[in-house]
């Protein structure tokens, strides 16, 4: 239904149950107990219904390279790629959030491996959600964390695939490690998350590559 216009619509109880694309093109199902409401001067939306949103994720995924483009590792680390070739050397380069890895060919999270490869030079974070990382090797030298890092009580052993576990983290906290990006241009954002803040080592990781 994405994109399409429909002039009547079918409603019993709380459910959509049939819809068309003309006025009257739902007549024939109208019996003696329909009510009819004739509002052809009215536009009628679904409700927009969501249990788990983060605003400020949201709006801050729009400030970083858009990987959630990509649909296959190449095009992800190519993405990187692009975002490095425009950024001062040694600035971190930070992904939005809002990509899986089930979008790409590969089915799989690109490596630390990859993501140094990508951008060389550069620190490179990409969090999958809120509880999954992929940091490149420089990200992992910059915050601190290596095979000795101590894992904290509640970090999910199981949350990076085998296949992609070169510099994956998980926890159950991701959202304190990393930078922040920096302001926009344009108007000022009454946003705490504008703040721009160093990556620091925590003990809630668990870096799964133990080299």
């Amino acid at each position: 239904m994405t994109g399409q216009t429909h002039r009547s619509i079918g409603v019993r109880g709380s459910e959509i149950v049939a819809v068309s694309a003309e006025p009257d093109g739902l007549d024939d199902l109208a019996g003696s107990a329909t009510v009819i409401a004739d509002a052809g001067d009215l536009t009628l939306l679904p409700a927009f219904a969501d249990a788990h949103e983060h605003l400020r994720e949201a709006s801050r995924n729009t400030l970083l390279v858009p990987v959630d483009r990509a649909r296959s590792v190449a095009e992800f680390t190519g993405l990187i790629r692009q975002a490095a070739g425009d950024a001062p050397p040694g600035k971190w380069i930070v992904i939005s959030m809002a990509w899986h890895e089930s979008n790409l060919a590969e089915n799989r999270m690109p490596t630390g491996a990859e993501l140094d490869a990508a951008a060389p030079g550069h620190p490179v974070f990409a969090r999958r959600g809120g509880h999954l990382a992929v940091a490149s090797i420089l990200a992992l030298k910059a915050a601190g964390i290596d095979a000795r890092s101590p894992t904290r009580l509640g970090a999910r052993s199981t949350g990076c695939p085998a296949a992609s576990r070169a510099g994956c983290l998980s926890a159950a906290r991701s959202t304190k490690w990393g930078p922040l990006p920096r302001r926009p241009p344009g108007p000022s954002l009454p946003v705490r998350s504008a703040r721009a803040l160093p990556p620091t080592p925590l003990s809630g990781w668990e870096q799964s590559a133990r080299q």
